[in-house]
């Protein structure tokens, strides 16, 4: 994960396979990057084209890693630990 919030970090578009340690809860499926089915060599590769052959496309995604920063992650956690007074 640490090499797609890196990624992020420097504006780079990702594709990352939809494995288990998480690459689905950093990525925003078409908007920071794709993911791909483990194990399928065929869309990676697919996948790969895509960016640099539409690298305007790839451009206009929100490649943004501001969601992780400090001041977001405090927020969202205190969000969800911290119940609002109805």
């Amino acid at each position: 994960p640490n090499a797609l919030l890196e990624a992020l970090a420097l504006k780079v578009p990702i594709v990352s396979t939809d494995c288990v340690t998480g690459p689905r809860e950093i990525l925003r499926e078409g908007k920071d990057g794709i993911l791909v089915p483990v194990r399928d060599p065929v869309a990676l590769a697919n996948s790969m084209e895509l960016q640099i052959r539409s690298p305007k496309e790839i451009q206009d995604w929100d490649l943004s890693v501001k969601r992780f920063e400090l001041k977001s992650v405090t927020r969202q956690y205190l969000r969800a630990m911290i119940p609002r007074s109805t």
